[in-house]
């Protein structure tokens, strides 16, 4: 049986990506995103709202776009895979290895001469996830 390791989420960026590049010259972005979850407390019949963080991490030209048009709460829609990196003292962390992202929330101005409608297209990620990373992005 074959299995699948697909993630898609809608959320909220929480700060402005952080672009760096290996020693490679690879370029790499990383941000967290806020993802809510709502339900009705059986007892008190109130909803209850909890807020995830979601590490999302991006490759390539993937990276560069993401660093020049996601910003602090701007709402986005972002779809990967799910990944586990282990570190010193046996410390595991979860993340989002992006492949394609849309962003929702309207823009007033880009960063960039270059005019790029995410809305119109969705962005892939050149797989340089292999690379060893010099500094980890967490």
């Amino acid at each position: 049986m074959k299995s699948l390791n697909k993630v898609m989420l809608i959320g909220i960026a929480g700060k402005h990506p952080e672009l760096r590049y290996t020693s490679g010259g690879t370029p790499y972005a990383y941000f967290f995103l806020a993802v809510d979850d709502s339900y009705k407390n059986k007892n008190t019949g109130e909803w209850v709202n909890n807020t995830t963080w979601i590490k999302c991490v991006a490759w390539g030209k993937l990276a560069e776009l993401i660093a020049q048009m996601v910003a602090k709460g701007k709402m986005l829609y972002v779809e990967g895979k799910f990944k586990f990196e282990k570190e010193w003292k046996g410390k595991v962390n979860a993340y989002v290895l992006m492949e394609t992202f849309t962003m929702l929330s309207p823009r007033k101005h880009f960063s960039s001469s270059e005019e790029i409608d995410a809305n119109d297209e969705d962005y892939s990620s050149e797989d340089t996830s292999n690379e060893p990373i010099q500094e980890v992005p967490f």
